[in-house]
């Protein structure tokens, strides 16, 4: 290598390493509380707002506020703001800084007041006053703080001050240093010992920075294509394990007990499931007769989770500080497939064999770092499946893939956080991948028992699938794309030793012609199927009797229907026919302003009713949601049958997540008709993309559609609910919310740490998808040039996407489907598509492969990114980039969010 390379060559890890040190400083010598549920008040002249706090690191150099400018957007301030920081128990100034009146502010931004550093700061207590001298009434500014509502303190160490005088809650503030970067590592260490011995941290991290070396120094090494291969086909599976075990047990040990999302679910399901000696139908009944009660249980997750301040880290927790309330959720796991937690039993049992404290009412923090243990060699198992993936599908084995691939899995940040927390995720992952090794096999080698036995091996790894999580159905249609393909091979494959020479290169359609048109039938009787399964109902669209199970509104047909032809027809009380209530959910997003509801209608007494049957019958128009008070308005029927109007108002407090329109008749046949909706925000804005307050179908003149009778009985009753919400009108922009879907599962795919509570720069986030968007490029343009020659590896690319296309659609359905029938507006979690990871990570790698060889303008091109012939960068490049993002990760987001 020359000179020139050999420097570039060292320059980018010394690049990614920079970048690392710096951003982890940064991020270990700022913090922010940013908890803030309102506001101070106009700061005005003789008044004053503090806060006591005490400094983690010695030079203290700057304090932040979040500042209310009570204005949209941009523009100079109102007043001046002027901070005091002084010893907490001492009235003389350390430091003073002025923001002053005129200077441009963003709409309620953080601002720094920086100030000389505090040299001696570190465990010191201080006090911070700010004051306006300059402020008036309209020409004011104020601070954002938080108040107990009813209880919380998301900053133990100090409080907020009024005038002087100690308030309940704290300010919304940021704390500033400048330690050196020894200084402030050693305050990071000795914070990480409430988890992890000092020794265990220091030998870890030892051990990381050694493997590290040793990537670089084994990448450095291996340029000789011969001494490459031979390395890559005999140590590249222990080197990826080494490292996958070394970073597994940094985020083990090092991410706090409950951090990771619904542990204390998974820890309860096998906590329980000992208890009952492994009898999950006993387990089951009682959790669905909710007859499970274990005291010491929710008391013991309870303590733990106090003791490890789970609510101050749990982002937008409503009341930071308190203990955590596990009662409602504790136990919702324990309806999951069993196969994680009977796995989480055995090894609770075998380490009570072998003397260990592993009783989880005195112990839980032990237990649960056993069932992260669990998960952690459950996580390895997934990297050695990557790797003999990519072993299958390497032309010899010993392509810079069989590297590049695992040490992805190995190395990726949030797969690493989810294969090292109690969590059956990774589970399910272990079984869908072990069926992709499987079906890859099966594809290479298609022919004879082998072949057999490999098609027989992935069916019974696809079901067994089922009993790890749900996500795994992702097996299924990989399962049956992958026999198509596989069926489709053997037949193309019969068809052009038929026609020996009589196929030509510029047919090249030929020879893959068996597998397209079968893929192509298979579409076209699944589009043909989906058709025939629907059918027009004289069901009113939006309106329903019932939302689990399904059940929706009639129409009613006639001539005289106050608008159009149809009405809402509601029986008397007793009566089966019609039904005696309907009702309609206006879904709200979670954040809104305060805003009121009108809804009017019309309603009359059925033509056909005849006499009343009670005196005075009645009808009722009824509003309801939140903690609001229920609103009806009652409309006193007649025997004229003439329509009469009716309306009720509600006032929707900011939060509130719906509103349920119902309308009712007791005593007498009504109907309803062409309604109307009024919503008064006031002054506020609201653009909410999914979520706007609607009526759907308010005169009842549009019909729904459904699945035939004789398909809708033989189908269970959630899948049934999924089929009706997709092609009906929901309350919801269905785009938007898959929108939504896919932005969130984006992000957490990629890294969201926590309870979703740490994400990455949004820049990152875009840089990601960037790169997502370049591969897929890349598997267009190997498509397009291997045209003629796709071989098995291409189908199996095609059938690894198809199934991801089909499990992102179907997880979509189904999130939209309690969406729409129980209101669950719960994010979709980038782990759910981690039982596809191998694959996925094999088309990315595969297509930045493409795009790279057509960046050098070499045709020749192998499937981890270089030939033989050439100094391998493109894996170089790719492995610096992914140790970086690693490290950064972990170094500036995790470890300071939780210890700094």
């Amino acid at each position: 290598m020359r000179l020139p390379e050999r420097l570039f060559w060292w320059l980018v890890p010394l690049v990614g390493l920079v970048v690392v040190l710096f951003t982890s400083y940064q991020a270990i010598t700022s913090r922010r509380y940013e908890y803030a549920n309102g506001i101070t008040g106009e700061l005005l002249p003789g008044h004053s707002v503090g806060q006591t706090l005490v400094s983690r690191y010695a030079n203290l150099s700057g304090i932040e506020v979040l500042i209310g400018t009570y204005r949209l957007g941009d523009g100079p301030a109102r007043a001046s703001l002027v901070l005091h920081l002084k010893e907490a128990d001492s009235g003389s100034d350390i430091a003073t800084v002025t923001l002053p009146a005129g200077t441009n502010l963003a709409q309620n931004p953080w601002y720094l007041f920086s100030f000389p550093t505090v040299a001696n700061s570190q465990d010191h207590a201080f006090y911070v006053e700010i004051e306006s001298p300059d402020g008036a009434p309209d020409r004011a500014l104020t601070l954002f703080s938080w108040t107990p509502n009813p209880q919380g303190d998301p900053y133990p160490d100090g409080t907020a001050y009024l005038d002087g005088k100690p308030e309940p809650g704290d300010l919304s503030f940021g704390l500033r240093y400048a330690p050196s970067p020894l200084d402030a590592a050693a305050q990071m260490g000795r914070s990480m010992t409430a988890n992890l011995p000092a020794w265990m941290i220091l030998l870890l991290f030892a051990c990381a920075a050694v493997c590290i070396a040793a990537l670089f120094f084994l990448l450095a090494i291996l340029r000789d294509p011969e001494r490459r291969q031979r390395w890559l086909r005999r140590w590249s599976l222990p080197f990826v394990l080494g490292i996958a075990l070394l970073n597994g047990l940094l985020y083990l040990f090092l991410v706090p007990p409950w951090q990771g999302p619904d542990e204390h679910t998974h820890f309860a399901y096998v906590v329980l499931l000992d208890r009952y000696d492994l009898d999950r139908d006993r387990l089951e009944s009682l959790y669905f007769d909710s007859k499970i009660e274990d005291e010491a249980l929710v008391q013991s997750v309870t303590d733990s989770m106090a003791r490890y301040n789970f609510t101050r880290y749990l982002s937008g927790h409503p009341a930071p500080g308190t203990p955590p309330d596990v009662r409602p959720t504790i136990y919702q796991s324990l309806g999951k497939p069993p196969a994680y937690y009977w796995l989480g039993v055995v090894a609770l049992r075998a380490a009570r064999a072998l003397g260990i404290a592993a009783d989880p009412y005195t112990n839980p923090e032990g237990v649960l770092l056993l069932l992260r243990g669990v998960s952690l060699m459950l996580g390895l198992i997934a990297v050695a499946l990557a790797w003999l993936f990519a072993r299958i599908v390497s032309a010899k084995g010993s392509s810079w893939l069989v590297l590049l691939l695992p040490l992805t899995i190995a190395l990726l940040p949030m797969h690493t956080f989810d294969m090292t927390i109690a969590n059956n995720d990774v589970m399910a992952e272990v079984a869908v991948s072990a069926m992709v090794v499987v079906l890859a096999a099966l594809l290479r080698w298609p022919t004879g028992w082998r072949a057999i036995a490999l098609a027989a091996l992935a069916v019974l790894l696809a079901f067994g699938s089922l009993l790890t999580k749900q996500t795994a159905a992702a097996s299924l249609p990989l399962l049956a794309l992958g026999l198509l393909i596989w069926v489709g091979l053997l037949a193309n494959r019969a068809l052009q030793r038929r026609a020996e020479g009589q196929v030509s290169d510029r047919r090249w359609w030929m020879r893959v012609s068996v597998p397209a048109a079968l893929l192509g039938l298979v579409a076209l009787l699944a589009l043909i199927s989906v058709v025939l399964a629907y059918e027009p109902q004289n069901r009113a669209a939006g309106w329903v009797t019932d939302r689990w199970p399904l059940q929706r509104m009639p129409q009613s047909e006639t001539p005289t229907a106050h608008d159009g032809r149809f009405v809402l027809a509601l029986g008397p009380k007793g009566k089966s026919l019609p039904p005696t209530t309907a009702f309609q959910v206006l879904l709200l997003p979670t954040f809104h302003p305060a805003m009121t509801i009108t809804v009017g209608a019309w309603v009359r007494t059925a033509p056909e009713a005849g006499a009343p049957l009670v005196q005075d019958p009645k009808a009722a128009l009824w509003i309801e949601g939140g903690s609001a008070p229920v609103v009806h308005s009652e409309q006193l029927l007649d025997q004229t049958n003439d329509w009469h109007p009716i309306s009720a108002t509600v006032q929707a407090e900011q939060g509130m997540q719906q509103i349920v329109l119902r309308i009712n008749s007791d005593n007498q046949r009504a109907e309803f008709d062409d309604f109307s909706l009024n919503v008064d925000v006031g002054e506020a804005e609201w653009h909410d993309p999914v979520f706007q307050p609607v009526l759907i179908n308010p005169s009842a003149e549009s019909g729904s559609w459904g699945l035939r009778p004789e398909l809708e009985r033989r189908l269970p009753s959630s899948l049934v609910a999924v089929a009706e919400i997709l092609p009906n009108p929901q309350p919801f922009d269905k785009v938007a919310l898959w929108s939504g879907y896919a932005n969130g599962q984006h992000k957490s795919f990629w890294g969201d740490f926590g309870w979703l509570s740490i994400p990455l720069p949004d820049a990152l986030y875009t840089l990601l998808a960037v790169i997502i968007v370049i591969a897929a490029i890349g598997l267009l343009v190997r498509a397009f040039r291997r045209r003629g020659r796709w071989n098995w590896t291409d189908w199996l690319g095609l059938i690894s996407l198809l199934a991801l296309v089909a499990t992102i659609a179907a997880t979509y359905s189904w999130q939209m489907m309690g969406l729409a029938t129980r209101s669950l507006t719960a994010d979709l979690a980038g782990r759910y598509l981690f039982v596809l990871i191998v694959p996925i990570m094999w088309l990315i790698l595969a297509g930045l492969s493409a795009i790279w060889a057509l960046f050098r303008g070499d045709g020749a091109e192998d499937q981890g990114g270089e030939t033989a012939t050439r100094l391998p960068w493109g894996a170089w490049l790719y492995a610096i980039a992914l140790t970086t993002f690693a490290a950064y990760c972990f170094l500036t987001l995790i470890l300071p969010y939780y210890y700094a």
